[in-house]
């Protein structure tokens, strides 16, 4: 009788250790899926879904900081930038952007800071064991060059 009580103790022990493997596995695999995904940022606009793609050169994982200096960049594109080059006309702006397609558009965060008038003390010091002149968004204009017709690439150099 001790034999069989045992036997079903071994066998619930070895069915327990079982999930708690499946579990771990599972867990481990939403943990990756879910920070390879973070490389993306996804805005939705107009019923229009806009990817822009976030590269950072020297680092592999998406920090807060990465992230601010993405949305810093979105906002100075989306807001400044794009309205300021199509002051000539639309045909303008298509011309002059279509030239940067390859290339891309470099602003550094000294930039982006300035472009931020009202918080520039306060992302002074965020961003301040960053490189202001070397750390920079490139914007990559696509067509039809609309608003949010680009890509992003940060490039973060420390100091």
């Amino acid at each position: 009788m001790n034999d069989e009580k045992i036997d079903e103790l071994n066998k619930g022990i070895k069915i327990l250790i079982f999930f708690v493997i499946i579990l771990i596995v599972l867990v481990s695999s939403f943990f990756a899926v879910f920070m390879l995904s973070k490389d993306k940022e996804t805005t939705k606009t107009d019923n229009k879904e806009t990817t822009a793609a976030t590269t950072i050169t020297t680092t592999t994982t998406t920090t807060a900081k990465d992230h601010k200096l993405f949305t810093l960049g979105t906002e100075f594109y989306e807001g400044f930038y794009w309205n300021d080059c199509g002051k000539n006309g639309d045909n303008y702006r298509k011309e002059y952007l279509d030239k940067f397609k390859d290339i891309g558009i470099k602003v550094n965060i000294d930039n982006l800071i300035r472009y931020n008038s009202d918080d520039q003390e306060a992302l002074e010091y965020y961003f301040s064991d960053y490189d202001t002149v070397e750390t920079r968004v490139i914007f990559y204009p696509k067509k039809p060059y609309g608003v949010k017709d680009y890509t992003i690439k940060l490039e973060i150099v420390k100091k």
